[in-house]
């Protein structure tokens, strides 16, 4: 009965991981966003390096969210920075 129950155990926190996963990845899509608005604008503007420290900050912020860089909107955003960046 004990084994049953630490396994049970086990499955809720995997379960309760994944759900706070899935939410954090909703967090930060819905983040980067607002991120992705304010880059575009900097970057209509020409102002290229504000861009590139805003997007900077925000990674820096979530970096520790596993799968962050698998995020589409994530890795568009730095596809774009470093293309500019490095121009």
């Amino acid at each position: 009965m004990k084994s049953y129950i630490k396994e049970q155990q086990k499955i809720l926190t995997l379960i309760s991981d994944k759900v706070n996963q899935e939410q954090s990845i909703n967090e930060i899509t819905t983040i980067g966003n607002g991120i992705k608005k304010i880059y575009d604008t900097l970057v209509i503007n020409n102002r290229i390096k504000q861009a590139h420290e805003i997007l900077e900050e925000f990674i820096k912020k979530y970096e520790s969210i596993p799968d962050i860089y698998s995020i589409p909107l994530i890795k568009e955003l730095i596809k774009r920075d470093n293309k500019l960046w490095t121009q």
